[in-house]
């Protein structure tokens, strides 16, 4: 349901579950029966990590996507949903980037050129029904 805000949960008459979205562009409405949902809320950045001018323009903690430290400050490392660049927000990336992370923070405390680069990768499963799914 991307580009579709939340706006109410609520049961029907026979006690299913019923989402209420409306489109963030049209400003449309539908209702929509559930039994399971996954719901990714607003956010937005803390206000001290922008003050202290860690972030981007998308809010995110400024960092070089493939070795994951801060590009101005050296000594900031960042992963999963802080890193300031597109990528899907999923454990399996943030999985995949701690790793990175690890070695280059302990090769950066070691005084030694860091040398660990995250390669992308992430995943996220879609359950489409109960003998369902895919992903991307």
């Amino acid at each position: 349901m991307l580009g579709w805000e939340l706006l109410e949960v609520k049961k029907d008459s026979h006690e299913r579950k019923i989402a209420v979205f409306k489109n963030v562009d049209t400003g449309a409405t539908i209702e929509k029966d559930f039994n399971a949902a996954c719901i990714n809320p607003p956010s937005k950045p803390h206000s001290f990590v922008v003050e202290a001018g860690l972030t981007n323009e998308t809010g995110g903690i400024d960092v070089n996507k493939y070795t994951l430290q801060h590009k101005k400050h050296d000594n900031i490392f960042a992963f999963g949903d802080a890193v300031g660049f597109d990528t899907t927000r999923t454990h399996s990336g943030a999985m995949a980037q701690n790793p990175i992370v690890k070695n280059n923070v302990l090769r950066y405390l070691e005084g030694k050129e860091i040398n660990g680069i995250y390669d992308g990768y992430t995943f996220m499963p879609f359950l489409l029904g109960h003998s369902y799914a895919s992903n991307f």
